[in-house]
């Protein structure tokens, strides 16, 4: 499911890509939740966590690890310095339930740019 969504993903996506990064370049956030995306990250990362090899690893959801793990960086960092930069993928910026909304119910205050 993984390789057929991100196959589909490339032969279908090419249309939005340059609107997309015109967007992206000019910080139109509101365009650019706006464009269609197809995401196939979930699948993927669904994928690797049912793999056995994997869960004997213990990872058994790996985008919650994967965003627990990071939140516990972010929060290492915010310890020892007053000022952080991150950068992160966009779509996990414009998620409306991903990282940035973890961050702000944590209390951290966020500026875009």
């Amino acid at each position: 499911a993984c390789m057929e969504q991100t196959l589909d993903r490339l032969e279908t996506d090419l249309a939005s890509m340059r609107p997309r990064a015109q967007a992206w370049a000019t910080g139109d956030t509101e365009r650019m939740r706006a464009l269609p995306y197809r995401e196939q990250m979930d699948t993927c990362l669904a994928a690797l966590s049912a793999n056995s090899v994997v869960r004997a690893q213990g990872v058994d959801d790996l985008k919650g690890q994967m965003l627990a793990r990071w939140l516990e960086e972010v929060r290492k960092a915010s310890a020892e310095h007053d000022v952080m930069f991150a950068a992160l993928p966009v779509r996990q910026l414009l998620d409306g339930d991903g990282v940035v909304e973890s961050l702000r119910r944590e209390g951290f205050e966020l500026q875009a740019n």
